[in-house]
């Protein structure tokens, strides 16, 4: 299993080794527990800033420090592909965010999403109750099928 927080940031390369952009985030579709796409931020060619598209999960190989997209995915496909049409939850919108249960009971916060690389499949959240707890008891992997509802300031899970 592999971490996606590491991702944000990693270069995004064609299959021909240019460089077109960094992750910005990455897309999750929660129902299925699975990576469905990224979100690259890319500089602009005149003027600076950068601009951003979106590339499916299925068009990407994954490297620990990079994703590649592959060689049968044009450019112009790339950017017709946007953020909306991978559905799904944003990372960045799930990491840091407090965990409570149905109850009540604070659980901490997400840490971390661990996925399979070779498939996109989600193995789960990693739940962090603070520094002191972590190294006592460690941080807690939990099954992202247990989400119930994501609020804007907090993730609803089942009870264990």
């Amino acid at each position: 299993m592999q971490s996606l927080r590491k991702l944000i940031g990693c270069p995004v390369f064609s299959f021909d080794s240019k460089r077109l952009g960094e992750v910005q985030d990455v897309c999750l579709d929660i129902g299925e527990a699975a990576v469905t796409g990224f979100i690259v931020s890319s500089p602009q060619e005149s003027g600076g800033g950068t601009s951003g598209w979106a590339v499916r999960y299925a068009d990407a190989m994954m490297d620990r420090e990079a994703v590649i997209i592959g060689e049968e995915v044009s450019v112009a496909q790339l950017f017709d592909t946007n953020a909306d049409s991978l559905g799904g939850h944003l990372l960045t919108k799930l990491l840091d965010k407090a965990v409570f249960t149905e109850n009540g009971e604070n659980l901490g916060e997400v840490d971390d999403v661990l996925y399979n690389p070779g498939d996109g499949k989600v193995a789960g959240y990693e739940v962090s109750a603070g520094i002191l707890a972590d190294l006592v008891k460690g941080r807690v992997l939990r099954s992202i099928n247990g989400i119930r509802k994501i609020a804007q300031d907090r993730i609803i899970v089942a009870e264990r």
